[in-house]
């Protein structure tokens, strides 16, 4: 029996017409193959303004998301680098009780105890004053955060003023205090960069 005509247009139409068998195609969100930034790739851009990029990778990713806010970028900071100040702090007083050193030595460390002994205030008020405006949920006022930069500031002349202390001095002490306290000025100056930062805003 003969098909009729209506059989052979209703099978060419279906034949080379994929939308009447798949339906319009919805497109995807993404492209494929487009690149997606990565949590590694956003951590560096975010500390590549910082003057010690590496040391601000550490800190951040271990504290947050290093696409945080400024916000939570300059809270995660100042606490790391109080953090480290007290770990110093600690260091140098251990030492100053187990090994009572004289000369020169003894009067460099005395001095950098009473430098991070003032770092570990300064840095104390300024994460307070940071926590206190979230405590209030809300935003650091300007005062707030010109307060937070005076004492950040104050607390990395410290750092830099303990250091000085040992510059003519050789010996283990020296280079086991220096090598803490710099971990302390670096974490400390980074710290400062996203006050200030946040300051700009």
């Amino acid at each position: 029996m003969a098909l009729p005509p209506a059989f052979y247009f209703l099978s060419f139409f279906l034949l080379f017409s994929p939308s009447a068998l798949l339906g319009h195609p919805h497109p995807h969100p993404h492209p494929a193959g487009s690149p997606q930034p990565s949590s590694g790739s956003t951590l560096r851009s975010t500390c590549a303004p910082t003057r010690f990029p590496a040391d601000c990778q550490r800190v951040l990713s271990g504290h947050l998301s290093p696409s945080g806010s400024p916000f939570e970028l300059a809270q995660a900071t100042i606490s790391a680098s109080l953090a480290k100040a007290d770990s110093a702090s600690q260091f140098v007083t251990n030492a100053l009780k187990n090994h009572p050193p004289v000369g020169r030595e003894g009067a460099a460390l005395h001095d950098c105890a009473d430098e991070l002994s003032q770092s570990l205030d300064e840095l104390s008020r300024s994460l307070a004053e940071i926590r206190s405006s979230t405590a209030a949920g809300s935003a650091p006022s300007r005062w707030q955060l010109s307060n937070v930069e005076t004492w950040v500031s104050a607390a990395l002349t410290n750092d830099d003023t303990c250091l000085d202390g040992f510059r003519s001095i050789e010996g283990a002490i020296k280079t086991a205090v220096r090598s803490r306290v710099t971990d302390v000025a670096r974490a400390t100056s980074n710290a400062l960069y996203f006050i200030n930062r946040l300051a700009s805003r």
